[in-house]
């Protein structure tokens, strides 16, 4: 009796508990090999519905020398929150290991560079500040 009891109580419990784990979308949004063909990047967005429909979006670069070794790193970016009615990150080749990713963001300005080997990765991040009730940006 004690165990069907236990499984009453786990089938009704089960669809609560399965709706709020977080499941994730991960779409790319930009991927592209280097001119000089040594890398592989691609630029993810990951959103996840968390509890009561609250979602969370993460922007990620992966940076991959073919057949050697990779990197990844987060993007300071989130059109949910913060970062709404900002155009999503975009990334390109630069040059022939030179990858650029152009962030605009409500909040950070500023440029990274990160360089391995002979790649440079270039992080540029644009302030948009949110336009005041006027019209004009504060």
């Amino acid at each position: 009796m004690r165990a069907f009891i236990t499984f009453l109580l786990l089938a009704a419990l089960l669809p609560i508990l399965t709706s709020c784990a977080p499941n994730p979308d991960v779409r790319t949004i930009w991927s592209g090999v280097s001119p000089d063909g040594k890398y592989d990047a691609t630029l993810t967005r990951t959103t996840t519905n968390v509890v009561l429909n609250q979602d969370t979006e993460a922007f990620t670069l992966r940076v991959e020398k073919r057949g050697a070794w990779f990197y990844t790193t987060d993007m300071e970016y989130n059109s949910l929150v913060e970062d709404d009615g900002c155009p999503e990150p975009a990334a390109s080749w630069t040059g022939p290991s030179t990858l650029k990713v152009h962030i605009v963001t409500r909040h950070t300005s500023g440029k990274l560079e990160r360089r391995d080997d002979d790649l440079t990765v270039v992080r540029e991040y644009l302030l948009q500040p949110r336009a005041s009730v006027s019209g004009k940006t504060p």
